[in-house]
């Protein structure tokens, strides 16, 4: 088995603290020689907002996908899901965003939905505009169409 995903908690609690680092120093420094501006409220307010889109963003992000040859292991929290490879509809990803996100779209609904979004591993630093492709995506990609192209000609030829 390989691991082909990253936590969606790890680049939601890195922008958290950056954001923490940023803003609290100001409020706790003004509130030492005088009572602090509405003003200071307003970085405050902007923070809880983006805490609040990386929750919406990241709550449903599968923890841990896992590459079994001709299946995908998943877990979102405590429940896990085997997927046969042709049970996937499609395998997208994006490079575009940061983080890169994949999602996968099942042919059936399944006990965690019908899409499944995920972090694909990479490399610290690979992040940048001038690589567009995930080698283990593009091979898992590949895989998928074979095993649907197998899966049809089984199923036709019976």
């Amino acid at each position: 088995m390989q691991l082909i995903s990253r936590s969606p908690r790890q680049p939601q609690v890195r922008i958290i603290v950056i954001l923490a680092l940023i803003v609290l120093p100001p409020i706790l420094l003004s509130h030492l020689h005088r009572p602090p501006p509405p003003l200071l409220f307003l970085p405050m307010i902007i923070f809880g907002i983006i805490f609040w889109v990386l929750q919406r963003m990241f709550r449903k992000m599968a923890d841990k996908v896992w590459d079994q040859g001709d299946a995908l292991l998943i877990q979102i929290g405590p429940q896990h899901l085997h997927i046969p490879l042709q049970d996937i509809i499609n395998l997208n990803y994006t490079v575009w965003v940061n983080p890169p996100m994949a999602r996968i779209l099942l042919r059936a609904e399944s006990a965690l939905g019908r899409s499944i979004t995920f972090l694909p591993r990479t490399r610290p630093f690979s992040v940048l505009l001038t690589q567009y492709k995930h080698a283990e995506l593009d091979a898992l990609i590949q895989r998928i169409d074979d095993a649907r192209l197998r899966h049809l000609k089984n199923t036709s030829s019976s």
